[in-house]
């Protein structure tokens, strides 16, 4: 292609939800090279966008458009008029970059940029759904879906190295079509921040000494249940704790509930979704990642650069993070004894739970900049563009 012409790229999500992947994208979207490329995002019904949305949406106005029947959920009729509104928009914008985020993004929109005649595919799962989110049966049905969508993907990009392997293990692909690329956040955001510890917690109507907190999305797969149930034991042994849990979602009536059978309920603050969480970690002694599956956890990456040790499930690309007693503590998945456990011993060890926070604050430095997860992303485009473009 000639050296003056932009290369036209569309990002494809279905939910701009909070967190995760949605803020990957935005990321990407914002920090891509508008002198090279013309930049379109599409995404579908999201209830509670990240606080930077609206300004990204004023910025660019048509080139972020949203596609009403792009949902998460399976839905034959919508995700055939999904599938029409992409094909005939990748089309007529010529678009020669399709990178899709999240599975459900990933099936819809790769068929259409194939059938569309997209030169480069890319897709980032952002971990995978092979297991802890569906039955045995969809399980399967979706790892056959996943192999045959690989075939027409040029490079998928995983969180991890554990995540290539996984997508090598479940023979998605031979391993040459995985791009590890760690995921990024804005380690300035959550190192810089400075706060009143004693202030916000009277703010939040905490006295008691300690706060042992998670910041979540409420769905099943990250397993906030066993933080409630590890919360109940650990309150048995240390009764000067105080509970906290930031985020929202489908399981927060079941949490209450829950919390409520446990004889636990003043002892738990939900606090729902917050536009401060960097101010909010601040005061955690503990964090917990309770998660069934994650892609990698940058729930878990905020929390280190925000000086709070990390108990964390050892699942999906969580292990490509924390090395066991080094700068974190890993526990088995669905395991509230061992949850609670590793809790209790950073809460008594406050030395230990020192050189935990020392050695992760290290290491997220070293390994999780934005500037990277672009440089690395960015190059795979250019890599792409030469050999298709």
């Amino acid at each position: 292609m000639e050296d003056n012409q932009k290369v036209k790229i569309a990002y494809v999500i279905t939910r701009l939800e909070r967190g995760g992947s949605p803020d990957v994208v935005l990321s990407l979207f914002q920090h891509l090279d508008e002198k090279r490329f013309d930049k379109y995002l599409i995404y579908g019904p999201t209830n509670n966008f990240p606080p930077c949305f609206d300004a990204i949406k004023q910025a660019y106005k048509d080139r972020i458009i949203f596609l009403p029947s792009l949902v998460r959920s399976i839905n034959p009729v919508k995700d055939f008029i999904a599938f029409n509104f992409l094909l005939d928009f990748f089309k007529k914008q010529k678009i020669q970059i399709v990178h899709t985020h999240t599975s459900k993004a990933g099936f819809v929109a790769r068929l259409a940029a194939k059938f569309s005649r997209v030169p480069i595919i890319i897709h980032t799962p952002h971990g995978h759904v092979f297991y802890g989110y569906f039955n045995v049966v969809m399980n399967k049905l979706i790892i056959f879906l996943e192999r045959m969508l690989a075939r027409i993907t040029d490079k998928i990009i995983t969180l991890t190295e554990a995540g290539k392997a996984d997508h090598v293990r479940f023979k998605i692909a031979d391993a040459d079509k995985f791009v590890p690329i760690y995921c990024g956040i804005n380690l300035e955001k959550f190192l810089n921040t400075s706060v009143d510890k004693a202030l916000l917690k009277e703010k939040l109507g905490i006295k008691e000494r300690f706060i042992v907190g998670t910041v979540s999305r409420l769905d099943p797969v990250k397993g906030v249940q066993y933080f409630v149930r590890a919360a109940k034991l650990i309150s048995e042994r240390i009764v000067d704790v105080k509970f906290v849990i930031v985020g929202d979602g489908k399981e927060k009536k079941r949490l209450i509930k829950l919390a409520h059978a446990l004889g636990i309920k003043d002892k738990i603050l939900f606090l729902g979704f917050s536009d401060n969480v960097e101010q909010i970690l601040r005061v955690f002694d503990v964090f917990v990642l309770s998660s069934l599956n994650e892609g990698l956890g940058r729930a878990i990456l905020e929390a280190m650069a925000s000086e709070v040790a990390v108990v964390a499930t050892n699942v999906g690309g969580v292990p490509s993070i924390i090395n066991d007693q080094e700068n974190g503590i890993l526990v088995g998945s669905k395991d509230f004894k061992m949850i609670a456990g590793g809790v209790i011993h950073l809460l008594k060890n406050e030395d230990l739970r020192k050189t935990i926070i020392k050695n992760a604050l290290s290491g997220v430095k070293a390994k999780f900049k934005e500037e990277s997860m672009f440089e690395k992303t960015f190059k795979l485009y250019d890599e792409l563009i030469s050999q298709k473009l």
